[in-house]
């Protein structure tokens, strides 16, 4: 028995004497944090610095540009209210057919601020979207349709070779802001000499259509009041005299080019 007791004390003693070593040498030699690799978030840090510090720069330069546009389209805007149309369209392109083209008859525009011609429909602008590349405008204003004026179930075809014209205009020009005009309603004398204008509604609903599927602006003149009153019409009562440019379709394409300045 006591053979048994003797060597249970001795089993207890050194597993006391174990355990403290093991206690002492945890205090004495704490474990070290292991290696960690600091490289990879370094390299993000001056990832993200780098990218803040363009994303600065940038932001500068938009307000730089920002301020630059609105001092130039308030300059513009002055130009307009003193009749100089020349020096307000600048950066305004007009392309179409004889409605358009009058506005250099009158000598409104200049040759170089309108590319039109009598007769001309979307073939016209396919033909011409070179001519419209090398000027590069800003902002270009299209005005096709009474020359292709049809019957009701033709008028697809029209918006298709429009649609063309436009997704080669829009490649060609990316950085080009286009608008696309409604066709201009007539007066209805004008229903005699040219029947198919009685369609215009129904092919300025699509011309609406297009220009939301091909992201352009519309600009859509059937809801101004005002706007085509008789005293604008030539005797023929689909063009227009002088006054109709200078005091409604000019003033009016103007401003919704700079719209976000407060007339």
């Amino acid at each position: 028995m006591r053979k048994y007791i003797k060597t249970a004390l001795l089993i207890v003693i050194a597993a006391m004497v174990g355990f403290m070593t093991i206690r002492a040498a945890i205090t004495l030699f704490p474990s070290m944090p292991a290696q960690s690799n600091t490289a990879e978030g370094l390299a993000y840090i001056k990832a993200e610095e780098k990218a803040d510090i363009s994303a600065n720069e940038n932001a500068i330069n938009q307000a730089r540009d920002e301020v630059k546009r609105v001092q130039q389209s308030k300059h513009a805007a002055e130009e307009i209210s003193n009749g100089n149309f020349r020096a307000g369209f600048n950066e305004i392109l007009i392309c179409g057919d004889s409605l358009v083209k009058s506005i250099v008859e009158y000598e409104v525009l200049d040759s170089d601020q309108v590319v039109a011609e009598i007769g001309a429909g979307t073939q016209y602008l396919s033909d011409n979207i070179s001519a419209l590349k090398a000027v590069n405008p800003k902002y270009l204003v299209l005005h096709f349709g009474e020359n292709e004026l049809d019957k009701k179930k033709y008028a697809s075809y029209f918006i298709a070779r429009y649609r063309a014209a436009l997704q080669k205009l829009k490649k060609e020009l990316p950085n080009t802001r286009i608008y696309v005009d409604s066709i201009f309603p007539v007066l209805k004398k004008a229903y005699k000499s040219e029947p198919y204008t009685e369609h215009i509604d129904h092919y300025n609903t699509l011309l609406k259509e297009l220009a939301k599927e091909l992201e352009v602006t519309y600009l859509d003149y059937s809801t101004l009041k005002g706007f085509f009153l008789k005293k604008y019409y030539d005797a023929d009562g689909i063009h227009f005299v002088e006054t109709f440019y200078t005091e409604k379709y000019l003033p009016y394409i103007f401003t919704e080019v700079y719209s976000y300045i407060d007339q």
